[in-house]
């Protein structure tokens, strides 16, 4: 679901949309930005605290508790002081952009493998940088896994794919609310 109020109230949404369609607690993934990790690198979790983000604080305080995972997307915070808004809500560096494309397709499969296999499987599977990496060393190359074999991590034709359907909440109007990297990212991607 993709609240219609600003990210600080995200909690209204999370809030109103569990009780209505009666969503258990380990069935809520909130996906969000995160300044501490390096671009491109993900982190699922099943509970922690705010890290200081005021959507995951709003969200803990309707939900009455912490323990519901969530997925750190992180756009790293490379920023002088006083800037974190600017940056959070400003364009990607070109390098950046370059391997966005990337990041969101393993920061998706990590979202599927949460909604089809479970948390524990998605931590497993994808808690790492979806940066794509650095090209192996001759040696290296020796010691990869035979052409076709994913090394105990599953593709995409490996996880059973949702049904398609409509967002759950409707759109509205358009959102008065600048869009972060993380949220242009979704929509590019949401097709």
């Amino acid at each position: 679901l993709k609240p219609s109020t600003y990210m600080n109230l995200s909690g209204e949404a999370v809030g109103y949309w569990k009780i209505k369609e009666n969503i258990e607690l380990e069935n809520i993934l909130v996906i969000v930005d995160d300044i501490a990790l390096p671009f491109g690198t993900i982190r699922l979790r099943g509970k922690g605290s705010d890290g200081g983000h005021n959507g995951i604080k709003n969200i803990t305080n309707l939900l009455q508790t912490p323990n519901y995972a969530r997925l750190r997307f992180g756009v790293g915070n490379d920023f002088p002081p006083g800037a974190q808004v600017d940056y959070v809500l400003g364009h990607p560096k070109p390098e950046e952009l370059a391997i966005l494309p990337e990041c969101a397709r393993v920061a998706g499969e990590a979202i599927k493998a949460f909604c089809l296999s479970g948390l524990a499987f998605a931590m497993n599977h994808y808690n790492k940088s979806a940066a794509p990496q650095k090209k192996a060393t001759p040696q290296q190359e020796k010691a990869t896994v035979p052409e076709g074999k994913t090394e105990g991590k599953p593709s995409l034709q490996q996880l059973t794919t949702p049904q398609q359907g409509k967002d759950t909440v409707p759109e509205g109007e358009a959102q008065q609310e600048p869009v972060s990297l993380l949220q242009r990212l979704i929509n590019k991607y949401k097709k």
